[in-house]
């Protein structure tokens, strides 16, 4: 299979986990309740910068009712600089894009909108801010 990928992440990642430790013979009845917000999409990390910290990420297109829009992901291994970056209106992001049949590396003004603590150290959601 070839990216883009699409993945429940935080509402899915709880169930299974939830479903594989339930005892054998446990009846499982369950139901995840998704929004847009939570789905994202999976495609190859690469060395990228956002807002001047280094680490792994990437930006990809969206369709939505206004048209094509562009969101990404960025994994650091340090919190306190990129919950910085959250406050801030706009900051520059230096990486790969993903658009719907190509991809290269380009510079785009984001804004970062959540930021949260994952496995492999910090995750940074942003969106491109339309010029």
């Amino acid at each position: 299979m070839s990216p883009p990928y699409i993945f429940p992440v935080d509402a899915f990642a709880y169930e299974l986990a939830r479903i594989s430790t339930a005892p054998r013979g446990t009846p499982v009845g369950w139901f995840v309740s998704l929004t847009f917000e939570d789905l994202l999409a999976l495609y190859e990390l690469k060395d990228a910068t956002l807002g001047g910290v280094e680490g792994q990420g990437y930006a990809f297109s969206v369709e939505t009712f206004r048209g094509k829009e562009y969101k990404g992901v960025f994994f650091a291994s340090e919190r306190e600089p990129l919950e910085a970056l959250e406050e801030a209106d706009s900051v520059e992001f230096a990486g790969i894009v993903y658009h719907k049949t190509t991809s290269g590396d380009e510079t785009l003004n984001v804004d970062v909108t959540k930021v949260l603590s994952v496995g492999v150290g910090t995750r940074a959601d942003f969106s491109v801010v339309n010029e």
